[in-house]
């Protein structure tokens, strides 16, 4: 009785395995969450292929945001699934600028998602750092704030297939590697940086 008791609870175990790893949020997405208006100007980019998720966050424009903030670089974790994983994005040069004295005080953009039917709902929290002489690590990120997003995947489809079609036909003879450099330009990004080869390599990986 212990023996069938022990293979039913390893048949248990090993299905829950394999049907994580085939869960629907295995399926290759690109959003990408714009917003330009008086107030805010920003591109957020999520990629997600084979259950990992490569995220770009550039902005341009906030509330009582200054130009140095604005130039920072924003990194975001690597290596995780958007669906299952808490991603972290960060302005790490803003806490010199700040005067935060503990090496280890990083304000930061906490990232989760997640995937219904028909739409992905993504919402960002921006926690304010702090250290203890209460300095505070502000930054682009920080004053942007909370955003809630949300994106029907039916749109989406129908949108790249658009672009796709018009791409083909106007980058024809222009190589791919070409084409996602210009998509990284055109995202503000600056060339010669970490950020800018990620953003290359996700782009000419998608064509």
């Amino acid at each position: 009785m212990k023996y069938l008791l022990l293979v039913i609870f390893a048949y248990f175990i090993s299905f829950n395995l394999f049907s994580h790893d085939n869960h629907e949020e295995s399926d290759n997405i690109q959003i990408n969450f714009s917003e330009d208006n008086k107030v805010n100007k920003y591109n957020l980019i999520i990629n997600h292929k084979n259950n990992i998720s490569s995220i770009f966050f550039k902005i341009d424009k906030c509330k009582n945001c200054t130009r140095i903030d604005l130039n920072d670089e924003i990194i975001c974790d690597k290596n995780k699934n958007i669906f299952f994983d808490k991603i972290i994005c960060r302005a790490p040069n803003s806490r010199t600028r700040n005067n935060v004295v503990e090496v280890n005080v990083i304000s930061r953009l906490e990232l989760t998602c997640n995937k219904s039917n028909n739409k992905i709902m993504c919402k960002t929290k921006a926690i304010t750092a702090f250290d203890m002489n209460a300095q505070q690590d502000k930054n682009a990120l920080t004053k942007l704030g909370n955003l809630y997003l949300e994106y029907e995947i039916s749109d989406k489809k129908i949108d790249e297939h658009k672009d796709n079609n018009n791409e083909n036909l106007s980058n024809s003879d222009v190589k791919p590697l070409d084409v996602a450099k210009n998509k990284c330009l055109k995202l503000g990004i600056e060339e010669k940086t970490e950020k800018f080869a990620d953003c290359v390599l996700m782009f000419y990986e998608d064509n």
